[in-house]
């Protein structure tokens, strides 16, 4: 049978709609639903041929929403280490085009006026003059399995899941200030406290506080910039590491940041507490102790079974002080 959209209302405020026509209608409005952009004048073509395959579809078909709570808590047990999760945090920083990125470290002050430690009531901010988000990219950041288009070729970090999963592997609370060109400053809060008590997927875009708004000023007029993101990682409740200054240079250390972003330090300023990080090769390519084998990087052709196409880059240096030489490479799809 023949629908439109626009007859849906009135044959819904029909008494007696046959079984198989009431399906039909649930089947519309699922398209409906599922493509937005349709016309209410669309004629959509819907086919049950009979009242026995109606009532079957009715009573087969089940919506079975998750437990939000089980759910996202059970996501934070991802595999993440503290440092890992805020790399995969800094990867979408990058991905918004960031020159600049600060990662600061908020501990709980001591009883004393000591250093005092990571827990609880401490926060841990990775600040970056990237591209911002507008409302909706916002909405879409702070959601479970988002539908915001990425390069899946290029893109290191993914909003389907990384933020949620990094930020609350070992924190409850996700509060990100983010800001474009020409937007205005915007807030938006994901906490696990408020997904369990109304066991659902709840998040809060609210507008930010005169605090908030001058942390983002001062942020700006640091990097000299007029658009990014602040993300602040708060309620932390499984952080190994609770010594600050310890955290902190294991974070901006030779494992860690200077490590992964080693290729990208030519071009960006990543820092930890204002202070800026050295890369760190673990080949020691550039190293006196280093004989180089190859001048530069080789490539070698790659060809899928399933077609794609790409290439794998290679470099190959051998240490005075090793017994065996070692390969440094890296997939280009």
């Amino acid at each position: 049978m023949e629908h439109s959209l626009n007859d849906l209302n009135v044959e819904k405020r029909s008494k007696k709609i046959p079984l198989r026509q009431q399906v039909e209608i649930q089947v519309v409005e699922k398209i409906k639903k599922d493509n937005p952009d349709l016309s209410d004048d669309t004629k959509i073509n819907v086919d049950i041929p009979n009242r026995q395959v109606a009532r079957k579809i009715r009573h087969t078909l089940r919506r079975v929403p998750p437990n939000a709570f089980r759910l996202s808590d059970s996501l934070r047990n991802s595999r993440y280490n503290n440092y890992s999760a805020i790399e995969d945090i800094m990867d979408n920083s990058f991905d918004a085009g960031a020159k600049n990125v600060n990662v600061q470290v908020n501990p709980t002050p001591g009883s004393r006026g000591g250093i005092g430690k990571i827990d609880y009531d401490s926060s841990i901010k990775i600040m970056d003059d990237g591209a911002g988000m507008d409302e909706a990219i916002l909405v879409q950041c702070l959601t479970y399995g988002s539908e915001t288009e990425h390069d899946s070729k290029n893109d290191k970090g993914k909003f389907g899941l990384g933020l949620k999963t990094a930020g609350t592997s070992f924190a409850k609370r996700i509060v990100v200030l983010t800001k474009t060109h020409e937007g205005e400053l915007l807030c938006g809060i994901l906490d696990l406290d408020v997904v369990e008590e109304y066991q659902d997927f709840i998040i809060e875009i609210r507008k930010p506080s005169e605090e908030e708004k001058e942390e983002f000023q001062n942020w700006m007029k640091k990097c000299n910039s007029s658009h990014g993101t602040i993300i602040s990682i708060e309620k932390i409740d499984r952080i190994k590491n609770k010594d600050p200054s310890q955290f902190s240079k294991t974070l901006a250390g030779p494992r860690h940041l200077g490590r992964t972003f080693r290729y990208l330090l030519d071009t960006k300023r990543i820092t930890v507490n204002d202070v800026s990080i050295e890369p760190h090769d673990p080949l020691y390519w550039e190293d006196e102790s280093t004989d180089q084998h190859t001048v530069g990087w080789k490539e070698i052709r790659i060809e899928q079974k399933n077609g794609n196409t790409g290439s794998l880059h290679y470099r190959i240096a051998q240490r005075h002080n090793t017994k065996a030489g070692k390969i440094e490479g890296k997939q280009r799809n």
